[in-house]
């Protein structure tokens, strides 16, 4: 019906705007993760492996966890704390 039609493309607007400003905020991270003295850093390439991974169904946090934290230098967050 025409109802159901109407709430459809309400909906698909909906989630249009949202994939737009989630899709926009990856973005931004992008550009910050691409600044010549950001792009070096362990943080920088645990984020970019993530946007990059071409596989959706699993996730890349692990591998980038591990980019992180055998980086020399770093710390844990209790260590942060003392």
């Amino acid at each position: 019906t025409g109802l159901q039609i109407a709430d459809l493309k309400v909906s698909v607007d909906n989630t249009e705007k949202e994939r737009d400003f989630y899709f926009s905020k990856l973005r931004d991270i992008e550009i910050l993760c691409q600044r010549p003295e950001l792009e070096h850093l362990p943080m920088t390439k645990g984020i970019r492996k993530i946007l990059y991974a071409a596989d959706a169904k699993d996730s890349s946090l692990p591998e980038a966890n591990e980019i992180i934290t055998r980086s020399p230098g770093m710390f844990s967050v209790s260590d942060e704390a003392e």
